[in-house]
């Protein structure tokens, strides 16, 4: 009987390594710092995240939310992505608003011979950006508070007939 009990759980401990670690969103902001990357990457309203030994990783967020970093910012319900020391590669879940169109960003970095600044990566542009706007996470809300148009985001939904969520 002992032994069918040790098996289970000897071979649950051998998987969990592989499964990554799902922990307190406090450490998910260290990795990201341990990794030579700020802090205030990913919002305040983390739920649950697991970033596995080689570095993939899942965000889950609270809800779809948008911030304010310079220009309005997205954050799909989940980010995922590959850390990496001072990079982001292979991201998801994050855009950004760039004149009148939301951009997918793909990917982070820093470079050593730039410090104090930070890279965005998209399909059509790269943005760099004070280092400093990312010291702490950035507080989400459920609605952007202006669209770049200078309307509220009511009088968007109205002209737009609908959301003023990025498609």
């Amino acid at each position: 009987m002992a032994t069918t009990i040790l098996i289970p759980a000897l071979l649950a401990l051998m998987l969990l390594p592989l499964l990554g670690a799902a922990a307190d969103t406090d450490s998910l902001y260290k990795a990201l710092e341990e990794h030579g990357l700020p802090a205030g990457l990913i919002p305040n309203s983390v739920k649950n995240y697991v970033l596995s030994e080689n570095g993939k990783f899942k965000v889950e967020l609270e809800e779809a939310c948008y911030a304010q970093i310079e220009e309005p910012v997205y954050y799909e319900e989940t980010i995922e992505g590959e850390l990496l020391f001072g990079a982001i590669n292979n991201l998801k879940g994050i855009k950004g608003k760039e004149l009148l169109i939301w951009v997918q960003v793909t990917g982070v970095h820093v470079d050593p011979d730039s410090p104090g600044f930070i890279y965005f990566e998209t399909a059509i542009m790269n943005k760099k950006l004070p280092i400093s706007l990312f010291d702490a996470p950035p507080t989400c809300h459920s609605e952007s508070s202006t669209d770049v148009t200078g309307f509220s985001d009511s009088t968007v939904k109205i002209l737009r007939g609908g959301t003023n969520r990025p498609q």
